[in-house]
């Protein structure tokens, strides 16, 4: 009976200093301002990467831009 005591009082005693971590981090985004603002400068070359791998993917998919599918669906939409 005493190792189970022993062992559930080393697991309580591993749960509060979780819980302590969790409530530090909690603490820490609470002091975070909650409006962030961007550096396009930063976020340039990973738009341009993110678009050109979302082009790779069209085309891997059978699409030419050259068809200019997606425009053509629009200009028949507008027509209707």
């Amino acid at each position: 009976m005493t190792t189970t005591i022993d062992k559930l009082l080393i697991k309580t005693e591993r749960i509060e200093r979780e819980l302590a971590e969790v409530r530090q981090a909690l603490e820490e985004l609470r002091l975070e301002p909650t409006i962030q603002f961007v550096d396009k400068e930063k976020l340039r070359p990973l738009t341009a990467k993110a678009f050109e791998e979302m082009g790779v993917l069209v085309a891997a998919c059978g699409v030419k831009a050259e068809d200019n599918i997606f425009s053509q669906g629009i200009i028949e939409m507008r027509e209707e």
